[in-house]
């Protein structure tokens, strides 16, 4: 799974960049037939509902649909990992069909 990590109107770091290439690296243990997977990050300019500062999104298809979950939280990483939280739980529930 090739993962493409890109920030809306931010710049990355190398070190978010590398966090969420591990993070979702271990997303395919669940599930092996999970194509590239497309992260982006960004920042809120207005408070949500949800909560956190930054926001992230992870979309990729798998078996013929297009998994895709949100995430936010205080630090860009916080929300990398509450979307790969998502992102796991999509992938578990695809997998058991």
């Amino acid at each position: 799974m090739e993962i493409r990590v890109h920030g809306r109107n931010i710049d990355l770091s190398d070190r978010v960049t590398a966090h969420a290439e591990k993070r979702l690296g271990r997303s395919s243990r669940f599930f092996d037939r999970v194509g590239d997977a497309d992260v982006e990050l960004r920042e809120e300019t207005k408070p949500s509902r949800a909560g956190g500062r930054y926001r992230a999104e992870i979309t990729a298809p798998a078996a013929g649909v297009i998994v895709r979950a949100e995430g936010s939280g205080d630090t860009m990483q916080q929300a990398v990992d509450a979307a790969a939280e998502r992102f796991d739980a999509n992938l578990r529930k695809l997998h058991d069909r």
